[in-house]
């Protein structure tokens, strides 16, 4: 992939190369915006929110996903006031008011399955599907 995007003339690919400097940068550094917002994950998705917190999960929208897999914080045994549960529940809200404006599985527009679940089923179903072994969703 390095060769293909080189600046290198003799070595990249022009075409991959406009390709790839359009695509935005992510920073990979724990606890700014990025997948590793929510590290170290104890002090941050164990307690309920704090302020700052409660902000991003309403309205951080930069990230297209967040790593929140760690194994060393359990986080099947968190309560509901946690931050890793309201950021669940936002995420499921954001999910079913995106349902209602695109469809349910099989009409146009769909959804697809992983979404319909999240539209259509409790809380407790939802994360006990999300913290599922498998190999479509959950931990693997």
């Amino acid at each position: 992939f390095r060769k293909t995007v080189a600046e290198d003339e003799q070595e990249g690919n022009e075409q991959a190369r406009d390709a790839w400097r359009k695509v935005p940068k992510v920073s990979g550094e724990y606890s700014v915006v990025g997948p590793h917002f929510w590290v170290p994950y104890e002090p941050r998705l164990r307690p309920p929110p704090t302020q700052e917190l409660q902000r991003t999960i309403e309205s951080e929208w930069e990230t297209p996903m967040w790593k929140l897999t760690n194994h060393e914080v359990k986080l099947d045994t968190v309560g509901p006031e946690s931050t890793y549960w309201r950021l669940l529940e936002a995420t499921r809200e954001k999910a079913r008011a995106h349902a209602n404006n695109y469809g349910s599985c099989g009409s146009s527009g769909s959804i697809g399955p992983a979404l319909s679940l999240l539209n259509t089923r409790t809380s407790a179903e939802v994360v006990r599907r999300l913290l599922a072994h498998g190999n479509d969703t959950g931990c693997h």
